[in-house]
């Protein structure tokens, strides 16, 4: 075997050192010669009838013209030129972009567990929950010619207002179905002996009135910074108006500056009065109890263990367990309850502590028995008063007031630099492969004839909130008006800097590169949406099942009002 391997080296070897030969050219339309007749040169004066008969080869034969060939993004990036190709690249960089949105999505989080309320949680983590939506309009106008700007930016602002319009109808619809609960099912289970009278359409009727869930204030007040958010959409159309292009640039910058404006009080406002950042962490740190698929999420129940031990004794008191708890049960009586139970079940020496092992299993047991704790609660046609503000008071001074912040030497360990790492590194796939997809969904559209409409509004907001929306199933699951009100207040959250950040990327976009003003009909869809549900949240906090059939209903509504506003020509 070894002699045979050196005799095919020498073979090699003799080939490389005594083979002659030259370089061909490979230019479009140069002829090579054969080897045998001796002019190589004399190809310039033949025409192209006469090339058979020749004495030169074509190399590679026919040529394509450059103008047919893919063009590789950023000169690394591979292409393609057919459909098979064109699907192959959507589905490695949709995947590729899923990643990176959850890397994003996770790794802030926990930087947001870690470093509590502040300057942080107000404002770049804001960004962040939004980025993967906002990169596809800013990567196609940086990283395009103008001409090809003007051609994808529509791409990128129809994912974004896609994605708005999906959080505003089809989730906001699910969180009122899954976290409904029945005002009248106490009375059903204590006459249980008496057979009903009434009709399955009776009593269907009936429930899309009496089942519902109920909110606090704060959403309401949430909902309405989500309309606030929608004032920069109304001076936006107003190019409509404008006849020269002049005259809509100026309206362009002007409501480019207002939307910086809004967007720059929303951070100032979360930073003077932090509520809304604490329900926020409030909302992330319930959210990540369990994993996506609802088992009991060991790293972070270990992570908040260590985060409410207070005194750093490496146990936890009944105190500082009361504090934890409040992040899952939200009646006051329950919660007691759940507090002596676990520390009499848990406690093995009886000193009133409980260590983190011991803490792990009690939250797994709990976690599995809490879905259906609260089931029996009614919810109220109108809330009083007295209720609502004891919900507040639970809801904002309560649990988020106690909200613990992290201590310096958090920051300063391998796992906090790591999760760091990991948002760069998501949001540097993010950068870089939003570009690309929508080239090759615009490709595939073209080619197999599907309006790219229904790929960019449809499908990809789908999938890039598909993960936000079995992510928010569960909480709004707890069918309590605590975790209503988070899950729909976070809702309101991301749909406000939604708003603002991909107005504002827009807008950017269209001025800095001298871009025509062609988007009034995605805008104003977002502006209807946003406007119907946002009115609806701020005049009610309780929402019955009836509410979740009229924002499923507004999802094909927005389709059908963005087709009609394209055949009225309102670009």
């Amino acid at each position: 075997m070894a002699r045979t391997l050196l005799s095919f080296l020498f073979i090699i070897l003799l080939a490389v050192v005594l083979v002659q030969g030259r370089f061909l050219s490979d230019d479009d339309g140069e002829m090579v010669s054969d080897g045998v007749h001796e002019h190589y040169h004399a190809h310039a004066a033949n025409n192209q009838s006469s090339v058979e008969q020749s004495s030169f080869l074509a190399l590679g034969g026919p040529r394509v013209s450059s103008s047919s060939t893919c063009d590789h993004a950023y000169g690394f990036f591979p292409c393609a030129e057919n459909i098979p190709g064109y699907l192959f690249q959507i589905v490695i960089f949709q995947y590729l972009m899923s990643v990176a949105e959850q890397l994003v999505s996770s790794s802030s989080k926990k930087i947001f567990d870690t470093l509590g309320t502040g300057i942080f949680g107000a404002t770049v983590f804001r960004i962040l929950m939004v980025f993967p939506r906002i990169i596809m309009t800013i990567s196609s106008g940086i990283f395009n010619s103008q001409e090809g700007a003007q051609n994808q930016v529509f791409f990128g602002i129809r994912v974004n207002a896609g994605a708005t319009i999906f959080n505003l109808t089809i989730l906001w619809g699910l969180c009122v179905i899954v976290g409904r609960r029945d005002r009248a099912a106490q009375e059903n289970k204590d006459s249980q002996s008496q057979p009903s009278t009434q009709s399955f359409a009776s009593n269907w009727l009936k429930n899309l009135t009496e089942c519902g869930i109920s909110t606090d204030a704060s959403t309401s007040f949430t909902a309405g910074l989500m309309l606030l958010s929608l004032v920069p959409f109304v001076l936006v159309e107003l190019v409509n108006v404008v006849s020269s292009a002049s005259g809509q640039r100026i309206v362009v910058l002007v409501a480019l500056i207002i939307t910086v404006a809004f967007l720059l009080a929303y951070f100032a406002y979360q930073i003077i009065d932090p509520t809304i950042q604490k329900r926020s962490l409030h909302y992330s740190r319930f959210e990540n109890l369990l994993t996506q698929n609802g088992k009991p999420n060991v790293s972070r129940i270990r992570l908040f263990f260590h985060l409410y031990d207070s005194d750093n004794n490496e146990q936890m008191s009944s105190q500082e367990l009361e504090k934890f708890l409040r992040l899952i049960v939200t009646d006051e009586v329950q919660r007691m309850t759940a507090v002596r139970t676990m520390m009499k079940d848990l406690d093995a020496d009886g000193n009133s502590r409980i260590t983190e092992q011991e803490f792990l299993n009690g939250i797994e047991n709990l976690l599995a028995n809490n879905s259906s704790a609260d089931n029996a609660a009614a919810i109220p046609t109108s809330t009083p008063e007295n209720d609502q503000e004891k919900t507040e008071e639970v809801t904002n001074g309560g649990a988020a007031g106690d909200v613990e912040q992290a201590g310096g030497n958090e920051i300063l360990t391998w796992d906090f630099l790591v999760t760091v790492l990991q948002v760069i590194l998501g949001v540097v796939i993010l950068t870089f492969c939003a570009q690309p997809l929508m080239t090759n969904v615009i490709s595939f559209s073209g080619a197999v004839g599907v309006p790219t409409f229904i790929i960019s509004f449809v499908v990809l907001p789908i999938v890039i909130n598909g993960r936000m929306a079995i992510a928010a199933i569960f909480p709004a699951s707890q069918k309590s008006s605590k975790a209503a009100s988070l899950t729909f207040s976070e809702i309101y959250n991301g749909v406000t800097m939604s708003n603002l950040t991909g107005l504002l990327s827009l807008l950017a976009v269209v001025y800095a590169r001298e871009l025509t003003w062609d988007y009034s009909a995605e805008v104003l869809v977002v502006f209807v949406i946003s406007l119907t549900i946002g009115f609806l949240a701020y005049c009610k906090t309780t929402y019955q099942l009836w509410t979740s059939i009229f924002a499923f209903f507004l999802y094909p509504f927005s389709l059908a009002l963005f087709y009609v506003l394209q055949l009225m020509g309102w670009d």
